[in-house]
């Protein structure tokens, strides 16, 4: 099961993916940009009645009466991963939401049910949870969740792009927490990674983007435009159109003005 993808260029055209819609062959003709797929399992008919009358009752907002339906479906999962999922699923809809007090439950019996052999399914569900409780402006306990997304993420190997990913997150906790050192040392941990594994991706970029932004802040504006200027080119070359190159954009632009003003 694949998470994310990324490759390190540009499609030179369409893309066309094929896979199933219940029982029957779909394909799905991709542009260009970032493509964002939401699935699900393949489910028996019982769980998939179950399922359905979940979203229902989420859509309605009736997350209570949902997350029952939710804990019905993931009680008769067929195994430890798809019990998981379902409340994992649950969790994310009232996450949307922003209704904290019902999320919160979900995610921690999600982490529960995920088997002990699939730590890369305990850390997407951790690195999932800790960003909610980052856009609470709860930093402690997004660090706290996140460095357990990173220990899961390098059970298998601690040598890959999931684990660059978890530093990356960490240290933009960090960063906003006012560890500035702390954060300095987890973009240099993601890049050394990303260089290693996929030095021209997305991800590379990001942690270039990331180490321009400590920079600017400890005021080596040289530095910091340095960096943003290798992500840009990264950006450029794998997802032209992205919303990524804007962003750099505008990080240099800060740059350079504050570097004039400093020069004037």
């Amino acid at each position: 099961q694949l998470t994310s993808v990324e490759i390190e260029q540009a499609p030179r055209g369409h893309v066309t993916l094929e896979g199933l819609r219940g029982e029957a062959k779909q394909s799905w003709i991709m542009g260009p940009s970032t493509w964002g797929i939401s699935t699900r399992p393949h489910l028996p008919e019982k769980l998939l009645t179950i399922y359905r009358e979940a979203q229902e009752l989420a859509k309605a907002k009736k997350f209570d009466q949902a997350e029952q339906a939710w804990r019905k479906a993931s009680d008769q999962g067929q195994c430890p991963e798809l019990s998981a999922w379902f409340l994992f699923h649950a969790a994310s809809i009232p996450a949307t939401a922003r209704q904290w007090k019902d999320a919160d439950p979900l995610y921690r019996d999600s982490v529960g049910r995920a088997p002990e052999d699939a730590p890369n399914v305990k850390a997407t569900i951790l690195r999932v949870w800790a960003n909610t409780f980052r856009l609470r402006n709860d930093l402690l306990s997004a660090r706290r969740y996140e460095e357990q997304a990173l220990e899961q993420a390098r059970l298998p190997s601690p040598q890959n792009l999931t684990v660059a990913t978890n530093l990356m997150n960490l240290g933009n906790i960090i960063y906003l927490a006012g560890d500035i050192v702390g954060a300095q040392k987890d973009f240099q941990q993601a890049l050394a990674l990303c260089q290693r594994l996929a030095s021209n991706s997305l991800a590379t970029a990001r942690s270039l983007n990331g180490l321009g932004e400590v920079a600017h802040y400890q005021g080596d504006l040289t530095k910091s435009i340095d960096y943003q200027i290798q992500a840009l080119a990264i950006q450029q070359k794998v997802n032209p159109d992205g919303p990524e190159v804007a962003g750099t954009y505008e990080k240099l632009g800060t740059d350079e003005s504050e570097r004039g003003d400093q020069i004037g």
